[in-house]
């Protein structure tokens, strides 16, 4: 995995985690 790929994971792990805990009309 390339750097960037690295560090784009954690990133979309945690906008995975605040969709899920934000209500649906709050979009990030």
């Amino acid at each position: 995995m390339a750097d960037e790929e690295e560090r784009l994971l954690p990133i979309a792990n945690m906008r995975r985690i605040m969709k899920g805990i934000l209500p649906p009309s709050a979009k990030i």
